[in-house]
């Protein structure tokens, strides 16, 4: 019992901290753009976690014409690693 539940312990640790990984490469590499100013920004982290997304889009505030909207994303994955 005690070896499962350390197991448990260990495999949760494990896919939670690859998981952070994997969405922190994602945020440093990403910029959204606003429709209607065509500003480019990366929001806080805590925004960018909380905000309802689709696959290509994620619902911001732009922090120049205050829209909220769903803005795209570019990827540049070079930023992640500099």
């Amino acid at each position: 019992m005690k070896k499962d539940f350390l197991t448990g312990v260990i495999v949760g640790s494990l896919s939670t901290a690859l998981a952070y990984a994997l969405v922190k490469v994602d945020y440093l590499s990403s910029q959204w753009e606003c429709d209607w100013c065509d500003v480019r920004f990366r929001p806080p982290f805590k925004e960018y976690i909380l905000a309802p997304h689709t696959p290509k889009t994620r619902k911001l505030i732009c922090p120049v014409c205050g829209r909220k909207a769903y803005l795209k994303c570019e990827h540049d994955y070079k930023k992640a690693y500099n």
